[in-house]
């Protein structure tokens, strides 16, 4: 039935791949981190660590018949990555796109659609910046709030790699939050307090990233918001649905077969 690659950076990519697998397809799956990797499913071929031009070209070439791309919305380059690599190989890409929020109207939230405005915005709002954006984000978050003599209180995921970055750019263990979530509106809320937080920065990371919540959260205690906005994806390889992406996926197989 073929090889599929699935690039699972996120919960969904999990579930995609758990329902490839017990159609009776290979799977291999690439994640990011080790943690990723203790949640996929046993009858999978389990990848680790990031992916070069060449190391993901060198996957491709050994029997892989179809891409599964389901990293997080905003891991841009891992998706142009592999984007051209299909491309170039001749290979069916898939990409499934978390579906963006429905954002309330309010004039505390502020919308960016680059990542260096998101944190100069952030710091004309506040001084201490509650960030969710994740780690890779930080250094420009982190270099913004020492030009502006203001502090960022970072959530990132409880592991070692995370925890190593904030500690290099200087972060303060007082500074950082390691939780995995999605977290609920009260524990959100009750973050920003203890933390004495007067800005929240965040993603757009969809409903299953907990979006809303934390907008929520810092709209009931006043403060302002800054949403570091996406564009949605769009093209006959994009799905929103992973019960339409699975159906996508099978047909192309049947097909191949007949």
């Amino acid at each position: 039935m073929g090889k599929v690659l699935v690039l699972a950076g996120t919960g969904e990519g999990r579930e995609i791949a758990n329902r490839l697998v017990d159609t009776g397809m290979e799977v291999v799956v690439s994640t990011l981190t080790g943690y990723g990797s203790t949640l996929l499913p046993k009858n999978c071929v389990r990848l680790t660590g990031p992916l070069e031009p060449d190391s993901l070209t060198d996957i491709l070439s050994h029997g892989v018949t179809a891409v599964v791309d389901a990293t997080h919305p905003y891991a841009f380059r891992i998706t142009s990555l592999t984007q051209e690599a299909t491309a170039r190989l001749g290979i069916p890409y898939f990409r499934y796109s978390r579906p963006r929020t429905e954002l309330p109207s309010d004039n505390m939230i502020f919308y960016e659609t680059d990542l260096e405005g998101c944190c100069r915005r952030a710091f004309t709002l506040g001084r201490v910046v509650f960030s969710t954006l994740g780690v890779k984000s930080l250094p420009v978050l982190v270099q913004e709030a020492r030009q502006a003599s203001g502090r960022v209180i970072a959530r990132i995921l409880p592991d070692q790699g995370s925890l190593a970055i904030c500690l290099n750019l200087g972060l303060k263990p007082s500074e950082i939050i390691a939780m995995e979530g999605p977290f609920s509106q009260t524990l959100n809320r009750e973050l920003l307090l203890h933390f004495q937080c007067d800005c929240l920065i965040t993603k757009d990371s969809g409903h299953r990233g907990g979006t809303l919540t934390k907008i929520q959260a810092a709209r009931e205690l006043g403060l302002p918001v800054v949403v570091y906005w996406r564009e949605p994806e769009t093209g006959p390889s994009v799905y929103s649905d992973i019960n339409a992406l699975l159906e996508a996926i099978m047909e192309r197989t049947r097909r191949k077969n007949r």
